[in-house]
């Protein structure tokens, strides 16, 4: 006894190969636009990372240079006891403002 043959038609190898490729062509795409949105998205973690670090470091610096700037006073204040009535005061406020001068220069735009 042989089986009866199928009835159902058989698909067209054309047909399957155009779909393997369209398919692929989806995935394809679909793994691109994947990429694009996870290189996004760590672009995005990893600049936000970068500038808080960045921040720190600025703030660090600042801090570094204000010391520096009390530093400055403290050794006009030095500087001008050694000097004595006006000469002190004119000294120390001279040393004060190049002081605050290289401050801000050093700390740059806000």
């Amino acid at each position: 006894m042989n089986a009866p043959a199928s009835t159902s038609p058989q698909p067209d190898p054309r047909d399957d190969a155009a779909a393997r490729a369209r398919l692929a062509a989806a995935m394809a795409s679909t793994n691109l636009a994947v990429s694009d949105l996870q290189v996004e998205a760590t672009w995005s973690t990893v600049q936000a990372i970068v500038e808080e670090r960045l921040a720190h470091e600025r703030a660090a610096t600042a801090a570094r240079i204000r010391t520096l700037a009390d530093l400055w006073h403290s050794e006009a204040d030095t500087a001008a006891r050694r000097s004595s009535g006006d000469r002190n005061a004119y000294l120390r406020m001279t040393i004060y403002e190049r002081a605050e001068r290289e401050t801000r220069r050093l700390l740059g735009p806000a």
